[in-house]
């Protein structure tokens, strides 16, 4: 009877030391990944400024061309509509290339 108690606390102690260790592994996983997060929230944020300023200076663009008398509102317009429509179609210059 002690040998088969003995055993079974052999057993049971291998099973916490193996869950012990996969939990500190799971832990340093966890926190590799909470490393990826900020990594990609900081990309994030860098990125949504970028849009910001491109947003800006193509505003500035149209404003100076309109200023300038080089295009009118009517130019801006069918610009904006033409680039939607590219868009929309799914077409991507720098990955698909030229179209000609």
């Amino acid at each position: 009877m002690p040998l088969v108690a003995l055993s079974a606390f052999a057993a049971v102690t291998a099973l916490v030391v193996r869950a012990h260790h996969r939990e500190r592994e799971m832990a340093r996983r966890i926190a590799g990944l909470a490393d990826e997060v900020r990594e990609l929230a900081s990309r994030l944020v860098a990125a949504e400024d970028q849009v910001g300023r491109a947003i800006t200076q193509g505003e500035v663009a149209e404003n100076l061309l309109v200023e300038k008398g080089v295009a009118d509102e009517d130019d801006v317009e069918a610009m904006r509509a033409r680039q939607d429509a590219v868009s929309a179609s799914g077409y991507v210059r720098f990955r698909d290339g030229d179209l000609h």
